[in-house]
């Protein structure tokens, strides 16, 4: 697989693992959390789109702000490990291994 193709289907993952997060957060009422993540993940389409224009290490930054506001909270809880994923485009690896938190 190309380095490409891997980065467009491991982003793909990421946007579907997100989306199935906002749409149980919007069930429970979590717009907030929800809201939260839509801002991290709005920018993803661009990035398959026109990679060159992107830079991971800022969606990283987006991802770690989200998570680290909303991981272990009492009521918030983060579904998947968006950083991982992420970090899965550098490694040229499946992110779905590790990616699912409970």
């Amino acid at each position: 697989m190309t380095d490409q193709r891997h980065r467009e289907r491991v982003l793909a993952e990421l946007l579907s693992c997100g989306l199935i997060e906002i749409r149980a957060l919007c069930r429970e009422g979590r717009t907030k959390q929800a809201e939260a993540l839509a801002d991290a993940m709005h920018n993803i389409p661009a990035f398959l789109m026109d990679p060159a224009a992107w830079d991971v290490e800022q969606f990283a930054v987006e991802f770690a702000g989200y998570q680290s506001r909303y991981a272990g909270k009492r009521r918030g809880s983060c579904r998947y490990d968006y950083v991982h994923y992420l970090s899965a485009i550098e490694k040229s690896r499946s992110p779905r291994a590790k990616s699912r938190k409970r």
